[in-house]
């Protein structure tokens, strides 16, 4: 799932080079990520727009229909999935219909997404999350209040 299914960098990621050799090893490639120029400010993404789209919803609607039949794998340029749009954008939309997430690292050793968020936790240096029931910054259901006072925020402590 990418917008632009080309790299300079690492032509072996283009997807006609891509496709060709998936095929070779009986793995069949489809594009997704057809990029809209409304969910673009500056030339960056803004992901919060894209999740909006007709097109995204379609797309995740696409991967969990496939994930019934077959093994999925959402590919990335990215060693780290902390910086990659699949983690950020995709899995997060994806994990709400309770299907299995894995990243792969770029040593080759698998992140499960709650093992990711975890890390995200520690990175910015929250160590405990008290589960208490909180505000999503990406829900936009009207079951969802309409002011932070008429909910009770997370509480987050901070590793000292």
């Amino acid at each position: 799932m990418r917008s632009r299914p080309f790299s300079r960098y690492l032509t072996h990621f283009n997807q006609l080079e891509l496709k060709q050799y998936l095929k070779t090893e009986g793995i069949y490639y489809v594009f997704l990520g057809k990029e809209d120029p409304f969910c673009y400010v500056d030339g960056r993404a803004v992901y919060e727009k894209i999740a909006q789209t007709d097109t995204f919803q379609e797309e995740i609607d696409r991967v969990r229909q496939g994930a019934k039949k077959h093994r999925i794998a959402l590919m990335c340029m990215e060693r780290d999935p902390l910086t990659c749009h699949r983690a950020i954008l995709v899995s997060r939309h994806l994990q709400k219909y309770d299907l299995a997430i894995s990243h792969i690292r770029g040593n080759g050793t698998l992140e499960t997404h709650t093992e990711l968020k975890d890390r995200i936790l520690q990175k910015h240096g929250f160590t405990q999350f008290a589960h208490v029931s909180q505000l999503s910054l990406f829900d936009h259901s009207s079951s969802e209040p309409t002011s932070c006072k008429e909910k009770r925020s997370p509480i987050l402590r901070k590793k000292r």
